[in-house]
């Protein structure tokens, strides 16, 4: 049995002990400029919610919903592919250092470029992703409905990848290959996922009515909260996959 509560208390007491790392989920969150733009322009009341499942590095539109679609145009494509690689490296360097127990930048920028490679195998391969589950959105209801299904579908079987590359070093690939297996296994991973990912939606209806409801003030507000938030979770599902029993 996952011991989720345990884990997400050794995730916050190693935030509390290095708060010096909470900066790189923000920077992950605002480098997302169309959420933001979709933030700042939204006018009116807003109520959503979001299922998001273990991920390397968390920002804050892991737990909130934008209101409105995003844009499709090929420069916004072209930004969201400069967004995925830049994100790959944060990634890289951000859950490499959270593996030890005191966080340092040398560390960050040593696992960063270390594992960056790999972590940009893996982001690319979701950018393409989710090109191709954008367009379900095309299809009205019934599209939206296999999109959210597709995602978490995708989300469950590939959670452990980024996890993997940095605990076993291996590459995005051979990951992959073992996530997948974690995955069809069921068992303590299934247990994990549905956990987290109803703590996620718990958090995001709070969040996403802070976050747009309130403008820029709600903007910063999320950022504020979404900082030790991420790096508790990275923390505690790395801790995670460092416990899971070999029969898993």
């Amino acid at each position: 049995m996952v011991e989720f509560l345990r884990l997400l208390n050794e995730g916050w007491e190693y935030t509390l002990r290095n708060p010096g790392i909470m900066v790189i989920p923000v920077i992950a969150s605002i480098i997302s400029l169309d959420s933001v733009v979709r933030v700042v322009n939204f006018h009116g009341n807003y109520v959503g919610i979001r299922i998001t499942l273990p991920e390397a590095l968390p920002t804050l539109w892991s737990f909130v919903s934008p209101p409105g679609d995003g844009l499709s145009t090929p420069l916004s494509l072209l930004f969201g592919l400069l967004v995925a690689v830049i994100s790959a490296y944060l990634s890289a360097g951000f859950l490499g250092s959270i593996n030890g127990n005191e966080f340092s930048w040398d560390g960050f920028l040593n696992t960063a470029n270390r594992y960056f490679l790999e972590f940009l195998k893996f982001g690319l391969l979701l950018f393409l992703v989710s090109l191709g589950v954008g367009t379900l959105v095309f299809l009205g209801p019934p599209g939206l409905i296999f999109a959210f299904a597709v995602v978490i579908g995708i989300g469950y079987f590939l959670y452990a990848t980024p996890y993997l590359i940095i605990l076993q070093g291996v590459k995005a690939e051979e990951a992959i290959g073992k996530s997948l297996n974690l995955a069809l296994s069921g068992g303590e991973y299934l247990e994990y996922a549905v956990k987290y990912g109803g703590l996620t939606l718990l958090l995001s209806i709070p969040m996403t009515l802070i976050t747009v409801n309130l403008k820029v003030v709600g903007l910063l507000l999320g950022l504020l909260i979404v900082a030790p938030l991420a790096v508790m979770l990275s923390r505690a599902t790395l801790v995670f996959f460092k416990d899971l029993s070999p029969q898993g």
